[in-house]
């Protein structure tokens, strides 16, 4: 070993401290302070590559909790989204058993309405599901089949002519005013219809005639509800010629 090496020995055993205080009282002869100076320079060498090492890991680590947050992050914001998405799922599919339960249970809500301008007898589906009409009854006449039948989809309606209605209206007239004159009349209607399942329901209404001498100049209509089953005997589900049963175009499989 040489005589440099067994200095610097000596200088690492005395610390960075110690060997400053013997520079700055001059105890090293000139060809030991350049060796002095040399380990020094070394030491701060040392000391700066150990900060380096020091910030470099913690930046690494930075980086890594950086990394392993997003992915927690990521990871929360999917679960949230698979959770919304489930509970619409839910949502959906509980409204769809609601509404299809509903629909299959639910009795159908009928409305009429006198059209004095366009003389027609507006017949509404102001319920859930379509309706099928079969026939009508006026007062105490024969229920009358109708040639086929016709659908009412949901918010639409169908309609009868007063022409189609006026010869009942008025044997029902006369008959109302056989034995006495009024000036307002009340004449009951019915009306036979199937809901989707096919079952039976006679919705009810109340036509008001007001009249002058017997004649008829003024019309009204009242709707009274409905009422499962009620039908005659003389309407049925297969009119005369055996018409196609339009409200069957509904998908009828995913109701039953």
């Amino acid at each position: 070993m040489s005589d440099d090496d067994t200095f610097y020995i000596e200088l690492d055993r005395l610390g960075e401290k110690a060997v400053r205080e013997r520079l700055a009282k001059r105890v090293y002869g000139e060809k030991k302070i350049l060796l002095v100076q040399h380990w020094l320079s070394e030491q701060a060498s040392n000391r700066q590559e150990h900060k380096d090492q020091q910030v470099a890991a913690r930046e690494s680590e930075a980086i890594r909790l950086s990394k392993q947050a997003n992915a927690i992050s990521i990871s929360a914001v999917v679960i949230s989204a698979i959770a919304i998405l489930c509970t619409f799922i839910l949502a959906y599919q509980q409204n769809k058993i609601s509404r299809d339960t509903y629909e299959l249970t639910a009795t159908p809500v009928i409305t009429m309405e006198y059209s004095g301008s366009d003389k027609i007898f507006y017949i509404f589906n102001k319920g859930s599901a379509p309706v099928t009409i079969w026939g009508h009854r006026v007062h105490d006449n024969p229920p009358k089949q109708h040639s086929k039948s016709g659908l009412i989809p949901v918010g639409t309606n169908q309609y009868m002519s007063l022409s189609e209605l006026e010869n009942e209206i008025n044997l029902a007239h006369l008959a109302i005013t056989k034995s006495s004159y009024n000036d307002s009349l009340i004449i009951p209607i019915e009306v036979y219809v199937t809901d989707i399942k096919e079952r039976q329901y006679t919705a009810k209404a109340s036509i008001y005639v007001r009249s002058t001498d017997r004649e008829t100049i003024d019309l009204g209509i009242t709707a009274e509800g409905v009422i499962a089953g009620g039908w005659p005997k003389d309407i049925s589900q297969k009119p005369p010629g055996n018409p196609e049963k339009i409200f069957l175009k509904v998908n009828k499989n995913e109701i039953q």
